[in-house]
């Protein structure tokens, strides 16, 4: 097995496991007494996977996930492009260009604008 496909096996073991610990009732001590797992693998791995134990109601800790990647794929150039030309002083050819424009809206009011002209 390649070591990309260990590391996320462990990613899933310790998310079902985290969750598990949250629906437990249990806290992190006795569950990692329980499971055979250290506190402090236990909250390593918390901290790699970003996850966090809400303190609004302890008695019941909820357990905060980050969205998953998502791929888009290559970018292909949009199909009205703006070109413009660009000459060399030493070459009498010109270079064409296109221009590109990226927006991406990142949630939350963020927007993330890329242009190249």
């Amino acid at each position: 097995m390649r070591r990309e496909e260990v590391t996320a096996q462990l990613e899933i073991e310790w998310r079902e496991r985290l969750l598990r610990q949250a629906s437990s009732g249990k806290s992190i001590a006795a569950f990692c007494r329980s499971e055979g797992v250290t506190e402090g693998t236990f909250y390593g791995w918390r901290s790699r996977l970003g996850l966090k134990a809400s303190k609004a109601n302890t008695t019941e800790p909820e357990i905060k996930t980050r969205l998953p990647f998502i791929e888009l794929g290559p970018i292909k150039p949009a199909v009205k492009s703006n070109v413009s030309v660009v000459a060399d002083k030493n070459e009498s050819a010109a270079i064409p260009l296109s221009s590109l424009e990226l927006r991406l809206e990142l949630g939350n009011g963020v927007v993330l604008q890329i242009t190249r002209r």
